[in-house]
């Protein structure tokens, strides 16, 4: 992961030169950034746990059962906010998330396939309430008159209904030209105008029990493995504590009493 990570830096390098972190967001929404992260990490995770285990490190195992600890408590404290507050943190995903997204597609190649990807897949355009007329906040899909360019009130071609030249075969990237512009009846009928924050909300509301059920099974499957590290740690403890004893009875063997 961490190699995928390095390798899409680096395309990205030098296409666009280097790359500028101005705030969270633009760190989260770096694909690369995020899977050399997550690469790291889980390389930190596998290697405290197998190399602890193997060699009975009791360091390393200690690391190990705290990072384990830690991620399950933050995916606690993530689920218990997500139904405590779901409208605000579904306000904050549109409105922030959906600025900075649409803002920069066309600045990050691998953002860019991401979100064509994510409209292809759940038929829709635009993540905010206002759907396909987010991308009036794009450079090059605004409709403002000092626009210069050819896709002006335009969007992406992963919202258009056909996007393909069943004659040719081939993907028209110049189907949503002008679609902010027209009336929606016609809207309606060239492209996806549902945003898609709220159509992943349907497909996960449709898939409750199924991602209810992988949710369950992850959580236990870390359970399991929090406490086979807490158990081999106290068997490694156990163990040294009753070779100190012997060794300590060895140097001051108990005199012999009649």
């Amino acid at each position: 992961m961490v190699g995928v990570g390095l390798w899409a830096f680096s395309e990205k390098y030098k296409s666009y030169g280097m790359v500028q972190v101005q705030s969270a967001f633009d760190l989260f929404l770096d694909i690369s950034i995020v899977l050399m992260i997550v690469g790291a990490l889980v390389f930190v995770i596998s290697f405290t746990g197998c190399i602890g285990a193997l060699r009975e490190n009791t360091c390393l195992l200690n690391l190990y059962s705290v990072i384990l600890t830690l991620i399950f408590f933050a995916e606690l404290a993530l689920a218990i906010a997500s139904f405590v507050f779901p409208h605000h943190i579904l306000e904050i995903t549109k409105e922030k998330l959906s600025y900075e997204v649409i803002e920069k597609y066309r600045d990050d190649e691998n953002l860019q396939n991401l979100i064509d990807f994510m409209q292809e897949e759940f038929h829709c355009c635009g993540l905010s309430e206002q759907g396909y007329l987010d991308w009036n906040r794009n450079i090059y899909f605004n409709c403002s008159q000092h626009s210069a360019s050819i896709e002006k009130c335009s969007v992406p071609y992963s919202c258009c209904r056909n996007r393909t030249n069943i004659a040719r075969g081939l993907v028209n990237t110049m189907c949503g030209i002008g679609a902010q512009n027209m009336e929606y009846s016609k809207v309606v009928r060239l492209i996806n105008t549902r945003s898609c924050i709220d159509s992943i909300q349907e497909f996960m509301q449709m898939n409750l029990y199924t991602i209810g059920s992988i949710v369950i099974g992850v959580i236990v499957a870390q359970m399991f493995v929090l406490h086979m590290s807490r158990k081999l740690l106290g068997q490694v403890e156990y163990q040294k504590l009753c070779y100190e004893r012997d060794l300590r009875q060895q140097r001051y063997p108990i005199p012999y009493q009649f």
